[in-house]
């Protein structure tokens, strides 16, 4: 099957002199055709998984890989990508209710590709990103620190290549994929995050379907019987979990894949957003993270546990610079590396254990404790064993709010 004329013509004016090219690869839809259509112009292809957790590891794209007849490298990226969202975690990293993955995750596979085309001798990148989101900035700003000498090609968006085209391209090639699977959704998966793209999802008047979900149940589908969840946190960074209800506990990494495990059995971490795109759009994007949720909601609640409401105020601007800064392509910034040289100094005493109850899409705090906690009972009590008298605020009270007091009088009299 011949590249549609339309893409041959324009990869022949994009790509002219591009004769090698290492190429993010996952063995799905997009990134199988992309290389058909590289080898069918004559472009020798390297392909790079990077395993970050997603179902089935490297397996899918070295089995793709063999049979597109590339050259073909496969990475471990878990453990980094872990160190990149434990720094996430004391980041609290949401903005505005949505999670930010791709901005973890990334900068990761750019730095494995720079270096294996740096390697290999190659002087072209390419990567299968469209031309409506962010990953495509995260991606390219990122090869742009760590391999300035290289072409960065991505074909999707440069050859404007539509969907349906692409499966179309796909059946008439018979490329090793399947394309029932491939068509309903565009998914990228790693052990922190599956966000779920294209398909019925754009279409924002309509509920998701439950066939777009992997890694969650729904409410109805969840247990009758709920789970009791206890993690720690040790200088802003889950040390622990436990499973209260059975026993099972895990630590480290470890941590993540089975707080999704219980998590999603319990319908917990769910977001449907519309996300405001740096390009100007809004896309509809759905996710699935139950660790991310219960981990960034439990690391929330011991910060306000040990800190001064002056620091929360402070953190929670630093918070969202850092997501924002990260989420736009900007990991290999100065200005991230300062910000986290904030945000690690303000995780000493955010120590402590925090447990909730999972029931049918709902997590409920039921305790949190911390060696450096600022709330004491004994404070804010009014019962007998209280130790506050309250006559000491009665000056403060009188005082409290002084100037808008006096403008108001003097605005009114």
């Amino acid at each position: 099957m011949a590249v549609p004329q339309r893409i041959k013509a324009l990869a022949k004016k994009e790509y002219s002199g591009v004769k090698s090219v290492v190429m993010a690869f996952s063995g799905g839809l997009d990134s199988c055709a992309i290389v058909s259509m590289f080898q069918e112009l004559g472009i020798e292809v390297t392909t790079v998984s990077v395993d970050l957790g997603q179902q089935g590891g490297n397996k899918k794209p070295q089995e793709a890989a063999k049979k597109l007849g590339t050259r073909h490298q496969s990475i471990d990226g878990k453990e980094d990508l872990y160190l990149h969202i434990l720094k996430g975690i004391k980041a609290n990293c949401l903005i505005d209710s949505r999670l930010n993955a791709g901005g973890l995750s990334r900068p990761l596979l750019a730095k494995y590709l720079s270096e294996v085309a740096h390697k290999e001798h190659t002087h072209a990148i390419a990567h299968g990103s469209s031309g409506v989101g962010n990953e495509q900035l995260r991606l390219e700003n990122s090869l742009r620190v760590l391999a300035p000498e290289c072409r960065i090609l991505a074909p999707v968006r440069d050859l404007d290549m539509k969907r349906d085209e692409t499966i179309a391209y796909a059946k008439a090639a018979k490329l090793p994929i399947d394309i029932a699977a491939a068509s309903p959704y565009s998914v990228d998966e790693t052990f922190w995050a599956r966000v779920i793209r294209q398909g019925e999802i754009p279409d924002a008047t309509q509920p998701v379907p439950e066939s777009a979900f992997s890694w969650t149940n729904s409410p109805k589908a969840a247990p009758e019987k709920g789970a009791k969840i206890e993690m720690e946190f040790l200088d802003g960074v889950p040390a622990h979990a436990t499973n209260l209800s059975t026993g099972e506990n895990a630590s480290g990494i470890h941590v993540i894949p089975m707080l999704n495990s219980l998590g999603g059995a319990h319908a917990i971490g769910r977001i449907d957003k519309i996300n405001d795109k740096v390009i100007g759009l809004k896309v509809r994007e759905v996710t699935e993270c139950p660790a991310a949720f219960l981990l960034i909601n439990a690391h929330q609640r011991l910060e306000h546990l040990v800190m001064t409401e002056k620091e929360i105020d402070a953190k929670s601007y630093v918070d969202r610079s850092w997501n924002k800064l990260v989420s736009q392509g900007f990991w290999y910034s100065r200005l991230r590396r300062w910000l986290d040289a904030f945000i690690d100094e303000s995780q000493r005493p955010v120590d402590g254990r925090i447990s909730f109850e999972l029931y049918k899409g709902n997590s409920t705090l039921l305790s949190r404790s911390s060696p450096n906690a600022l709330y004491d009972q004994r404070l804010s009590s009014r019962s007998q064993k209280g130790v506050w008298n309250q006559k000491e605020a009665r000056h403060f009270a009188k005082i409290y709010g002084l100037q808008e007091t006096l403008a108001f009088i003097v605005e009114n009299r």
